[in-house]
Parts: C-alpha cells; structure tokens; sequence
C-alpha cells in the first residue's frame, strides 16, 4: 500500500506542510539505517515526497529529525564544494589496491560520476593520477593527448590579448574555444591559468548590466505618438504604428484606456478616408487601363507583375473573369482554371438549390464553410456574383450576427459595442469569456472593446462581475 500523506487540493494536487511529511516519511522509511536516495523515494513513488522534504529545509533537516544518518550521495552531492582534501580522500577509498586510473565507464559502474566530475574541474585526471601515485593511461582519442600545457598557454595567450580580460564562459564558447576552457579544466584548473597571465576571476558584477526597460507614462506615450498623428492627420490603424517602429506603444496604449480614450484626450478620429466602392463602372473603366489593346485576358501572374492584385480580386468578387473578358470581348481560354470548366451555371443551380430551400436570407461565407460549400460560394462570384444568384432564388442579403449586412466591415463606435453587447451580457448574467464571446460569433466584437476601453472599462460599465458567481453548495439535510 502506498504512502499516504498531504491533502488534496481541487485537481488533485497535493498540499505539503510539516506534519503530513513527518507522517509520510514514518511510514516511508520504516525500519531503515540509512536516509534513501532520490532513485530509491522515486522506486516506491514517492518522488512527490522528495520533493516536498527538499522544498521544506531540505534533506539534511529531515534526516537529522527522523533520526537517520546522510546518504553517501547525500553527503556528495549536497555536501560543500569539492575542495582538494575532499577530493584526494574520496579518490583514496575508490580507487582501492587499483595501479591504474580508471575509465569513465568504471567511475559510472561505481555511481560516481560525481567524483569524476570533480577531477575534471580541478587539475584533470593526469595530475590526480600522479598524485594518487597511480598509472595514467593516455587512450587513444583522449583529450589529454591534444591538449598540452604549451598548446594551452599559445590559445589562451592570442584569446586574452583580444579581450584584454579574463572571459567569461560565453565569451570562451562564442570565440569557438569551448574546449579550450575545457582542457584549462583538466589542467590545473581555471585558477592557476589566471595568476599565470596575471588576471582576476571575471566577475559577473563588472560586466555591465542592460538599463531596465522604460515605463510607458501617459506623457511618453503622448510624445511618442504625437509625430505620427500628425503627419497622418487621423488615428494610425494598427498596421501604421507598427510600420512607424511603435508597437510597444500600440500596447501600452490598449493598457492605458485604450485607443478610444487616446482618441478623445488628442482629439483625432480613426476614420481613414473611404475608399471607393468596386462599381460596374469602375471595374470597367479599372481594366481597359490594365488590359490596354491586348485581346486575350491576362492570367493571374500578369495582375501580380503589374501590381493589380486588387483589381483581380474585385473581378473574382463581380462576376469572375470569363463574365469580364466576354462584356471586354476579350479571348477567355477555358483551359486556364477547372473552375471554370467544372462549374456550369447548371451545377451552380443545382447545388444552391438544396442550401438555399426554405431560406429567406442568402447565406453568409460561414454558412457556406460549414455546409462544406466553399467552392460553391467560389464559383458563385466567378459566374455573375452573388447578386445574380440571390436575385434569382429571390432571397434577402444575408446578415452578419452582429446584425450588419454582409459586405464592408463593420465600424465600431460605442454606440455599435454597446448594442452588441447588452444581449449577450443579460444573456450569461456576467462578464463574457473569450471563449463565450467566440461561441456567440462575437469575436470582432471582442476585439473592439479590447481597442476602445479594454474589458474592465466595459465590465464597469455594464456593472458585472468578470466570472459567474459560484452556485452554493447543496446542504445534506442528512449529515
């Protein structure tokens, strides 16, 4: 049976406090001599017990409590530094009757690589051999081999004039003399390299600390934004300050009252000039500039060469292009898009006429997506657009959820947010999560009130809370 201990938390997490861990760890340990390793707490499962003994003083508290002597890894690896005593005495007792120093595998057999570890970083395994008075063998592919004294003192010697200081370990890395550092390592240490070229310890202190980042304040956002207003004459879409290098002042913005506050206190509207509408007229007069005396339509990468993107666009949007090269009487090959030879205004008809059955209103995109008609909606806009169709199966244009009719994008105002939301507030009776705001297909709306506001300005407003209030829980008459 496992070890119990800790209460549970909602989700199942367990709290940890003294008395549930002396009440694990009596359990735990049981008849034992020795206070166990981590791989012997994480063999029983009890690796949740580890941690909580090393985030509450530690093992060597808890062991002292229980009654239990330190581990042989416990007092190792949580023991002070390695210093040379440590050191030569640890070696002493493994290395035993031994003649030979040995292998990196025989260090990991006998569960101290530990040991190992702290012969590199301390004058390397050739100079504790000659102290332990044991034969270093020099294996094939080894380091030692590679790096002498000489060797090392020329790297170090062309590194330290370029720096004119004692570099840090990134510096060594970045200069590509990571093994340089290395070998300083196994030879001696970093120590006896430093007061042989007359250096101190590179102290993280000397090194230069970044300047933490400024504060956006009302009045640097002010100033920061101000140039740009000007030169532009309106509000910047998001787009514009991005382009102008202020997108941090963009978010300090939306976290300052948002953009519609920022608006009032400078006095400047968003509303860019309109742009004009893609008319018959237009489209017209837009391709005989584009198509000048050719008597073919041009292909798509022709548009892009001559930066119409646009106008290929709008064309798609109005009819499609074989509708537009036959009203230009131009030449439409209907070998350049399956389409357009796949997509008869016969196959259009018949496939509208089941989605549209019992509709009044003309679907919008969504709709199409969902009914996995896409392609549909696609080759509706190449064939004449969809006021054809939808003056053909006499229905109404569709509406978007928010309640503007599909087309140009809605402008939001506070008046516009205001409208959308109050159903959708009363409607959940608190302040709407993302989620809730995405499940009604009010996303564009959420992305208003973050602009104009931000939530806390709207929840305010409508007097919410941000999350329901918790249902109270039943009372058992019986206990």
């Amino acid at each position: 049976m496992g070890v119990q201990g800790g209460d549970r938390q909602q989700g199942g997490v367990r709290r940890w406090d003294d008395a549930t861990i002396r009440s694990a760890l009596a359990q735990f340990l049981g008849d034992r001599d020795e206070w166990p390793t981590y791989r012997e707490f994480r063999a029983a499962g009890q690796a949740g017990l580890s941690e909580a003994v090393r985030q509450h003083g530690g093992a060597r508290r808890w062991a002292a409590e229980m009654g239990l002597p330190a581990s042989r890894l416990m007092r190792e690896r949580t023991g002070p530094h390695w210093t040379e005593q440590s050191i030569a005495r640890e070696l002493s007792g493994f290395l035993a009757d031994q003649v030979e120093w040995p292998r990196y595998v025989d260090f990991v057999a006998g569960d101290r690589t530990d040991l190992y570890r702290a012969v590199a970083k301390h004058g390397g395994s050739e100079r504790w051999a000659r102290r332990m008075g044991v034969r270093h063998v020099r294996r094939r592919g080894g380091p030692s081999t590679h790096w002498t004294a000489t060797r090392i003192r020329e790297r170090l010697g062309a590194l330290l004039s370029a720096h004119g200081r004692w570099p840090t370990q990134a510096e060594f890395a970045a200069a590509g003399e990571a093994r340089l550092l290395s070998a300083m390592y196994r030879h001696g240490g970093v120590q006896p390299w430093q007061a042989e070229f007359g250096l101190g310890p590179n102290r993280r202190g000397n090194t230069p600390r970044r300047a933490p980042p400024r504060l956006w304040t009302e009045v640097r956002i002010m100033s920061a934004i101000s140039p740009l207003i000007r030169a532009l004459g309106r509000w910047p879409t998001e787009g514009e300050f991005r382009a102008a290098g202020l997108g941090p002042a963009l978010s300090a913005i939306y976290r300052h009252g948002g953009s519609d506050h920022w608006q009032q206190l400078l006095g400047v509207s968003s509303q860019r000039p309109p742009r004009p509408a893609w008319s018959d007229e237009r489209l017209t007069r837009e391709l005989a500039l584009f198509i000048g005396n050719r008597r073919d339509w041009p292909r798509y990468s022709e548009f892009a060469a001559g930066h119409r993107i646009d106008l290929y666009k709008a064309v798609a949007r109005h009819g499609g292009p074989e509708m537009w090269a036959l009203r230009l009487g131009l030449h439409y090959p209907p070998s350049r898009g399956a389409a357009h030879t796949y997509w008869t205004p016969m196959r259009i008809r018949d496939r509208l006429d089941p989605l549209l059955c019992g509709r009044r209103q003309w679907p919008t995109d969504a709709e199409f997506a969902a009914a996995g008609e896409a392609r549909l909606l696609v080759a509706i806009r190449r064939h004449g657009g969809v006021e054809r169709w939808r003056a053909e199966f006499n229905v109404a244009p569709s509406v978007r959820d928010n309640g503007s009719p599909t087309g140009r994008p809605r402008v939001w105002t506070e008046a516009t947010i205001t409208a959308a939301l109050s159903p959708l507030v009363h409607r959940v009776g608190h302040w709407p999560t993302g989620n809730e705001f995405r499940a009604a297909g009010l996303s564009p709306l959420l992305s208003a009130v973050q602009r104009y506001g931000g939530s806390a300005h709207w929840r305010g407003r409508f007097a919410v809370s941000s999350r329901p209030a918790p249902s109270p829980e039943p009372i058992d008459k019986h206990s």
